[in-house]
């Protein structure tokens, strides 16, 4: 990695299993990321996402597992510069939660696929005796 040998062979190798697989996203679909890291500091909560489809721009309402809907305050890339939009494979940082949500949930955009999540990780239902 130090020296860049093999760079090009490796870019090349992601790009054809990339094409093999038709890995494509949709930019209009709505937004879905992971929350990876979750802080609070003097701006507030400060969540790190990686996003996995859409596009997440500035402005944007999205809904968290854990039921929080947000405005999507500032977007900041990985050296701490702020970004107008986001695509899928960027991991970045997001600041407008009010809540420090858990790590390895779901925020989107489509408040049905939140609801569908919630209702995964609740696990299917006891049975009533």
């Amino acid at each position: 990695a130090k020296t860049g040998k093999g760079i090009p062979d490796l870019l090349e190798t992601i790009l054809f299993i990339a094409h093999e697989h038709k890995l494509t996203f949709e930019p209009k679909a709505p937004s879905q990321a992971i929350i990876v890291e979750t802080l609070k500091d003097k701006r507030g909560v400060v969540t790190s996402i990686i996003m996995q489809q859409g596009t997440l721009k500035t402005g944007d309402t999205v809904f968290a597992q854990s039921g929080e809907t947000i405005k999507v305050k500032a977007i900041l890339n990985d050296l701490g510069k702020p970004v107008r939009e986001v695509m899928p494979s960027t991991p970045v940082q997001i600041l407008g939660f009010t809540e420090i949500p858990e790590v390895g949930s779901l925020i989107t955009a489509d408040k049905q696929a939140v609801k569908e999540a919630v209702e995964k990780a609740k696990g299917p239902a006891a049975p009533a005796f």
